[in-house]
């Protein structure tokens, strides 16, 4: 009987757990889809400044272009990089080992390896 009544009680215990879960996730998605719409909303009104500014001679769209494919590209390279949780330095991720700290770099790694 006791042990019948203590599976029932994980059993609500466990269809609540879910429940709070779908919720969860619910909540999640509906955020995600705010924020897709929001930013293609921003997309829209970027693109449609630039052609204005391109269009009455404000900006040069070569120099634009330019600017623009420099700061994508700093940006993807600031991406790829990680703070060595040992000694902080930023390295490239793929120079990285996962660790029960975090990411370290190589030579840090080598060392921790070295002192076990």
């Amino acid at each position: 009987m006791m042990q019948d009544a203590a599976i029932d009680t994980l059993d609500q215990q466990h269809r609540a757990a879910d429940g709070a879960t779908t919720d969860v996730l619910g909540s999640l998605a509906s955020q995600l889809a705010a924020a897709k719409a929001e930013l293609a909303r921003q997309n829209i009104a970027t693109t449609v400044l630039v052609q204005m500014l391109i269009e009455r001679g404000v900006v040069d769209g070569g120099q634009l272009k330019a600017r623009f494919d420099q700061a994508m590209g700093q940006a993807q390279a600031a991406a790829s990089m990680t703070s060595c949780a040992r000694c902080k330095r930023q390295v490239d991720k793929r120079a990285t080992q996962m660790t029960s700290s975090g990411g370290m770099c190589n030579a840090c790694y080598q060392d921790l390896m070295a002192d076990e």
